[in-house]
């Protein structure tokens, strides 16, 4: 957070931040400007009205792609630094028959699209908006 403290940092109002940053904020070590959506935020960035706006990359890049033209969106870079990290988990029961079957299978195959590349591609096509309606 400290790395933070000299920018005018963009929120989304209803979004979860970090308790650390919401501490930050109300310890008056960050200065945060709360709007109500993405699109609001982008805004203020691309006029200078803030200089930092955290935002997930896959999301980022839709409401970019899909709220604003690409010269617009030309002008946004991500920090590669994230503010947060989150995981994603595959579920199945315990008590499911196939669920350990299921668990390998799954394994499997996400080890072969990756040796293969396509997982990249498919990266890649997500933040591209290839995937988007």
């Amino acid at each position: 957070m400290s790395d933070l403290k000299n920018y005018r940092i963009g929120a989304t109002g209803g979004y979860t931040y970090t308790k650390e940053f919401w501490d930050a904020a109300e310890s008056k070590q960050l200065t945060i400007d709360v709007a109500t959506t993405d699109r609001q935020n982008f805004q203020k960035l691309l006029s200078g009205r803030i200089d930092i706006f955290p935002s997930g990359l896959v999301s980022g890049h839709s409401v970019l792609q899909k709220e604003f033209d690409k010269s617009a969106s030309n002008l946004i870079s991500f920090n590669s630094k994230p503010l947060s990290e989150t995981t994603g988990h595959l579920l199945f029961p315990k008590t499911g028959k196939k669920s350990e079957n299921l668990l390998q299978v799954f394994n499997q195959g996400l080890a072969k699209i990756k040796k293969k590349g396509i997982y990249n591609k498919f990266t890649d096509d997500l933040l591209a908006g290839k995937y988007s309606q």
